[in-house]
């Protein structure tokens, strides 16, 4: 083999070391989060269960928002995949249905789909929590970006339902943009709020709740109360039998 070839090998086999070394932390860092708590997660705790030293945790990750970030792209990737194959199921459900029950259900389950993620990604619907708050200077431009580019292609998939829902007349016409921030905004403070304390989950179905949010606003952009009422039956049928928000092999992020 020539020297180019020897080099384009030797380059090749470091790239995959420091791919999976970059894995290795975030798998870490997600197992720390998991087992106890986002407060608990540290560079230098992840060098000591990778027994390595925390330089070369920074080496990778140039501080703790930039590894952070990246779990959030992975966990989003995650619901990416998990929504997909649920709004696929619901599709199949309404095929037979009338055009306007079929519509209306479709866009609801976009908004549900955030309900049955909640108990099935609790992770990654945490993490991706994480992108509605908080101010990161240390996050390179190239990962804000992907991370914008992510949450922006869940919204446009609720979009384009909530515009179909609008074109055969299940809903008035209005922006697809501004619902799906209410629609999502609704549901993920009602299932964070009703986690508050120990007294409020009991008290509290965030559920429950949730969905009857996601009612209420099809109900104010101009449902009908019967449509609406058998489009929430299919959906919530296909959310109990799991199928909303499948899990997916390597689920975890």
């Amino acid at each position: 083999m020539n020297a180019d070839g020897s080099a384009s090998r030797f380059q090749a086999t470091r790239a995959d070391h420091r791919s999976r070394r970059q894995q290795a932390i975030v798998d870490t860092a997600l197992d720390i989060v998991t087992t106890e708590g986002m407060d608990a997660l540290t560079m230098q705790r992840i060098a000591e269960e990778l027994e390595c030293g925390v330089a070369s945790v920074y080496r990778l990750f140039t501080s703790k928002d930039v590894l952070l970030a990246e779990l959030q792209l992975q966990a989003l990737a995650v619901l990416q995949t998990s929504f997909a194959a649920g709004m696929q199921h619901l599709d199949d459900e309404v095929a037979a249905v009338d055009e306007v029950e079929a519509a209306l259900a479709r866009a609801m389950g976009a908004a549900w789909f955030w309900v049955a993620a909640d108990a099935q990604f609790p992770h990654e619907i945490d993490l991706s929590r994480r992108l509605f708050v908080g101010h990161r200077s240390d996050v390179a431009e190239e990962q804000a970006g992907r991370l914008f580019n992510a949450a922006v292609s869940l919204l446009g998939q609720y979009g384009r339902r909530i515009d179909a829902a609008a074109e055969v007349g299940a809903i008035e016409p209005g922006s697809n943009l501004d619902r799906s921030v209410i629609l999502l905004a609704s549901v993920i403070g009602v299932m964070l709020s009703t986690r508050l304390g120990q007294m409020q989950s009991q008290l509290l179905d965030g559920s429950r709740i949730a969905t009857q949010a996601i009612r209420d606003s099809f109900l104010a952009w101009g449902a009908d109360r019967a449509t609406l009422e058998s489009a929430t039956h299919v959906v919530a049928r296909v959310a109990g039998e799991g199928r909303l928000a499948p899990g997916i092999a390597g689920d975890d992020v």
